[in-house]
């Protein structure tokens, strides 16, 4: 990579886990200084510090309930007030809570969308003033590919997953004038402690690689290198698109 990564301040949310701990390292390892928002576990949380503190000693983690409007505030007062600036914004804090349509609980719907949609937006409307502090400013929200494709029990996952890809284009086009970027990476099926939890049978994630064509699910590494590459100078000319990084998954 030709890019000098040193000095850079990144936000991941939902850091602590999964693809988000995987930016983080990756990133880590490039010479950021790493800012980790998180919402639950604390233990957690300290055993990402240690493991990010073997690349780089630039570690704040900071517990926010990112679908809090004041919580976010209070994030990037935070980030501010350590940092005053902040070159890349990572969103990736998400759940998903699988029930049937005609009996979803219009609670769970309302927290989905809260973390998943309405979570970004916060986010990006609240770092706005760091991000015009960077030379060369991006965000990228992570998306997935239930984006473009309905999935049965994933109802309020696939509806908030569609909104972040429209929140990406009109970000993109509100903030290039401050020379902010704002794409998205919508991953194919990928195996992290989230889908784990949800899909625990060994015998469907084999069947899921076998369907894919690339014959294996995705995994974190996969979106942080794609994370990496729309940081890097090399992605000068891409703004307010959805890379979908499925390993062809959306071919059959």
């Amino acid at each position: 990579m030709d890019q000098n990564f040193n000095g850079k301040v990144a936000l991941i949310t939902g850091g602590t886990s999964g693809i988000g701990l995987a930016i983080s390292k990756e990133l880590a390892k490039l010479g950021c200084k790493i800012c980790i928002s998180y919402s639950q576990s604390d233990k957690k949380a300290a055993i990402t510090k240690k493991e990010l503190e073997q690349f780089t000693n630039e570690v704040l983690l900071i517990k926010s309930d990112i679908s809090n409007e004041q919580a976010v505030i209070e994030l990037f007062t935070k980030i501010k007030n350590q940092y005053q600036k902040l070159d890349y914004l990572i969103n990736n804090a998400g759940i998903d809570l699988p029930q049937a349509f005609e009996d979803f609980s219009f609670k769970d719907w309302k927290k989905i969308i809260d973390i998943n949609l309405n979570g970004k937006f916060l986010a990006i409307k609240n770092a706005i003033p760091l991000l015009k502090n960077s030379e060369d400013a991006r965000v990228i929200n992570i998306s997935s590919r239930l984006s473009q494709k309905p999935l049965l029990e994933a109802s309020a996952y696939c509806c908030s997953q569609a909104g972040i890809e429209m929140l990406t284009k009109v970000a993109a086009l509100e903030l290039c004038k401050y020379n902010i970027k704002v794409n998205t990476i919508s991953p194919g099926f990928t195996k992290t402690p989230l889908t784990e939890g949800i899909y625990i049978n060994k015998e469907f994630w084999e069947k899921s690689a076998a369907a894919n064509p690339s014959k294996r699910v995705g995994d974190p590494i996969d979106i942080a290198n794609t994370v990496v590459f729309l940081l890097s100078s090399k992605s000068n000319y891409i703004n307010g698109v959805s890379i979908h990084v499925n390993g062809g998954s959306h071919l059959g």
